[in-house]
């Protein structure tokens, strides 16, 4: 995979081409399964959609591009609305339409790995490191958004497993979760503190090792 000491201009140029792709997809597929499941939220607002102007975040973006450097990619798009009470039922219509984007974007970085292992020695290297970028950021991408931490995927697919007691509670975090984790990942990276290695390191290169890349 990239990594930091070899970033070029032509790493960059691949970094912005995948982070477009990988959001789009990532998002539009939270807005498709979740119209397919009964809530047509997303859908009436035009999200099913593989324009990259309706998914795209500026600070979601610019999070992604500033991280990728230190080998991963993490942030966000837009917020794909969701109306969980449209689905027959509610906890488990939200955490299904959770995963479609993280899965997306290992779809996304499945293919990406085939071309790399059965047709690389076809392809120009340009589009060799292109297709090493675009796994990298999709895995990245993937792996963060399943932290189970609100507003993140993850916390969507955990909560279908709690108690209807504690599913409010997600909604309560949800203010104020981005701002703590965020938090902390700023002040591990000013203490020295590998946390993002921590956490996503173990998901991303168990990943890889499935997608059989490295």
């Amino acid at each position: 995979m990239v990594k930091k000491s070899t970033m070029t201009l032509f790493s960059y140029l691949y970094l912005f081409v995948s982070l477009i792709l990988a959001i789009t997809f990532h998002e539009c597929s939270h807005a498709y399964v979740a119209s397919v499941l009964g809530d047509p939220t997303a859908k009436l607002k035009g999200r099913v959609s593989l324009n990259p102007i309706r998914h795209l975040d500026l600070v979601g973006t610019i999070m992604i591009i500033m991280t990728f450097v230190s080998g991963f990619g993490i942030g966000w798009g837009k917020p794909v609305p969701v109306n969980p009470y449209n689905f027959r039922d509610y906890k488990k219509g939200e955490a299904l339409t959770a995963l479609a984007g993280p899965m997306a974007n290992f779809l996304l970085a499945l293919v990406a790995s085939f071309f790399i292992r059965f047709l690389g020695d076809s392809l120009s290297l340009y589009f060799i490191n292109f297709l090493q970028v675009f796994v990298m950021l999709n895995v990245g991408l993937m792996s963060f958004n399943l932290i189970p931490v609100p507003p993140l995927d993850g916390s969507k697919i955990l909560f279908m497993f709690l108690p209807d007691r504690y599913y409010h509670l997600r909604a309560r975090l949800e203010h104020n979760g981005a701002m703590i984790l965020f938090g902390a990942i700023i002040v591990s990276q000013i203490l020295g503190i590998p946390l993002l290695q921590w956490i996503l390191g173990p998901i991303m290169n168990f990943t890889f090792f499935l997608l059989g890349v490295s």
